[in-house]
């Protein structure tokens, strides 16, 4: 009986964490949905693992916002152009970021 009731509580936890993950990717696809683009730029890429870590600096509302981030991206593509394009949060700017891609 205590392995059967062991194995009903791994699974509520094993669900509860699905349903977790679902909640807060909807919540960011919900910050983002009305982001606004703006234009960064790059002041330092460093590799650590398969995730770069890159300190971005841009403006939104007047503000100087220094940020530091980290994509799954090729180094040469973020560090070659020192300016990306992200989408960020209205309410949030700094918390909810996203990578669009290089600035041309």
């Amino acid at each position: 009986m205590k392995t059967k009731y062991q194995q009903w509580i791994m699974l509520a936890i094993f669900l509860a964490c699905i349903a977790y993950g679902v909640w807060d990717l909807n919540r960011d696809n919900r910050e983002l949905k009305d982001g606004v683009m703006v234009i960064a730029t790059v002041k330092n890429c460093t590799r650590s693992g398969g995730v770069y870590d890159v300190n971005v600096q841009y403006s939104y509302n007047g503000k100087i916002i220094n940020n530091a981030l980290s994509f799954h991206e090729e180094p040469d593509t973020i560090a070659t152009y020192k300016r990306i394009r992200l989408l960020i949060s209205k309410r949030d700017p700094i918390k909810y970021v996203r990578y669009l891609g290089v600035a041309h």
